[in-house]
């Protein structure tokens, strides 16, 4: 049931942006290793500080991916960041504003620091699927939700088994664990979905369509090397062979 989905995930993924928040930055001030965390079970009983969130905000994110005759696949991701980079500009190029990124909380792993890099959003979804003997390569707009799209787009392909289109287009949920000016988490919900009833988050639903990310997909059938592309109705994206 969607409410019942909606609820449990949001309550996990919550879990984990507090894991994140608290434990995750530049790596060279971490005091644990993410690998052994990699799984849920393995940090939902951590007794987790709530940390102070940043708030989300219009995306300005570009992703797109290539797949050729020989078998190459790119994927290539980029970002202004917040809002039109830092106005740093050295031959032409606009360098990002990533330092926006780091912790307002004190020794924390992502707090700033001389020579310390930022937590950074940008990442992009590379998967072997061995029982189908085939490549995926996903990506998205979406800035601090971009793990939360990734994860749904991955169960849309391996536990619902959702053809390629549909995978993209299939209706979204957003756990926003920013909190709002009124106390409360935020559940955003596109029109098709039922949202739970008697939760401690507030639900926003889109009246339209977008404003849960934007994705792009791209297939490899390593068998026959078809490739196989989609894009996202939220976006102006667009899925093109060319000879």
């Amino acid at each position: 049931e969607d409410s019942l989905r909606i609820t449990r995930w949001s309550e996990i993924i919550d879990k984990i942006y507090r894991f994140r928040d608290n434990y995750i930055g530049d790596i060279s001030y971490m005091k644990i290793d993410p690998a052994k965390y990699v799984r849920y079970k393995d940090i939902k009983d951590l007794d987790i500080d709530k940390p102070q969130t940043p708030s989300t905000s219009d995306g300005d994110t570009t992703f797109f991916v290539v797949g050729d005759r020989y078998g190459n696949v790119i994927g290539f991701i980029q970002s202004l960041y917040y809002p039109f980079g830092s106005g740093v500009v050295a031959k032409g190029i606009v360098f990002q504003n990533r330092g926006a990124g780091f912790s307002y909380d004190k020794n924390k792993p992502n707090s700033p620091a001389p020579q310390k890099r930022p937590l950074h959003t940008l990442s992009i979804l590379l998967v072997r699927d061995y029982e189908e003997n085939a490549l995926y390569s996903i990506g998205c707009a979406g800035g601090h939700w971009r793990p939360q799209i990734h994860t749904r787009i991955y169960e849309n392909i391996f536990v619902y088994s959702l053809g390629l289109e549909q995978v993209v287009e299939a209706p979204r949920f957003i756990y926003d664990y920013s909190e709002k000016d009124y106390g409360l988490k935020e559940i955003i919900i596109e029109n098709y979905l039922r949202a739970p009833e008697n939760t401690r988050y507030a639900i926003r639903y889109l009246k339209k369509i977008g404003g849960t990310g934007a994705v792009n997909i791209l297939k490899r059938d390593l068998r026959n090397n078809v490739v196989a592309v989609a894009s996202d109705p939220r976006s102006e994206g667009v899925a093109l062979s060319l000879n």
